[in-house]
C-alpha cells in the first residue's frame, strides 16, 4: 500500500512524465505579420534539393474527418506564408493547407527559396477558428545522375527529415496542457501536505 509520501511522488512523477502536451496554438491574422513563424536549415545535408516537402503535425477541434455513419467532412484551412530566408524574410508566396482530421499533411515545395534548404514558414488561420502545430518538419530529394561505364543509373536521394524551429517556443512538446499542470498541482499539494503532516 502507498504511504502519503509514495502517492504524493507518484501523482509529481505522472502530472511531469507521463501526461501529454498541446502543441503551440496558430494565430489568427489576415497577413504574414500575424504568423507563426518555423525556421528550417537543411543544409547540414545538401547544399541544394530538387524539391523540398513540408509535413504538418496539425491539429483543430474545428476540424471533423467524416465518419461512417454519413457525418460531414469538415476541413479547417491554415495559410502557410513560404520565405527564403530565416524569421520570415524574403517572402515568395502564400498557400493554404487543409486540416481535415485524416492524417498528415505535407506540401511539396519547388521554389528555389526552399530549394537551397535554408527557409522558414509561417502558419495562420482565419479569425473564429482555433489550431495548433505540434511539429512542422521538412526534408529534401536531390537527382544523383549515373556516370562511367558501369551501367548504373542515377538515383534519387531522400534526406532525413528534419524538424523546424519554431521562433517563439522552441520546444512545442514543452507548452503543457491544463491537465498536465492540474496533475503538477495536485501532486505539488499532496507534497506539501505528506511533509506538514511529517514535521507536526
Amino acid at each position: 500500500m502507498f504511504t502519503k509520501r509514495g502517492l504524493a511522488v507518484a501523482s509529481f512523477l505522472f502530472a511531469t512524465v507521463v501526461a501529454p502536451a498541446y502543441g503551440i496554438p496558430i494565430p489568427t491574422g489576415t497577413s504574414s505579420s500575424d504568423d507563426l513563424l518555423v525556421n528550417f536549415d537543411l543544409t547540414s545535408q545538401n547544399t541544394s534539393f530538387d524539391s523540398v516537402t513540408l509535413v504538418y503535425g496539425l491539429d483543430s477541434p474545428d476540424a471533423s474527418g467524416g465518419d461512417m455513419s454519413g457525418g460531414g467532412l469538415s476541413t479547417v484551412p491554415v495559410t502557410v506564408d513560404l520565405f527564403g530566408g530565416l524569421n520570415g524574410n524574403t517572402f515568395i508566396r502564400s498557400f493554404t493547407v487543409e486540416i481535415s482530421g485524416t492524417g498528415v499533411p505535407n506540401t511539396v515545395l519547388g521554389d528555389a527559396g526552399a530549394r537551397d534548404g535554408l527557409f522558414s514558414v509561417g502558419l495562420r488561420v482565419s479569425p473564429g477558428v482555433t489550431a495548433s502545430a505540434a511539429y512542422v518538419s521538412a526534408f529534401g530529394k536531390y537527382f544523383i545522375p549515373g556516370g562511367g561505364g558501369d551501367m548504373q543509373g542515377g538515383q534519387t536521394v531522400t534526406t532525413s527529415q528534419l524538424p523546424g524551429t519554431f521562433v517563439t517556443q522552441d520546444d512545442p512538446s514543452g507548452v503543457p496542457e491544463p491537465a498536465t499542470v492540474a496533475l503538477l498541482g495536485l501532486g505539488l499539494g499532496a507534497a506539501a501536505l505528506a511533509r506538514r503532516r511529517t514535521i507536526v
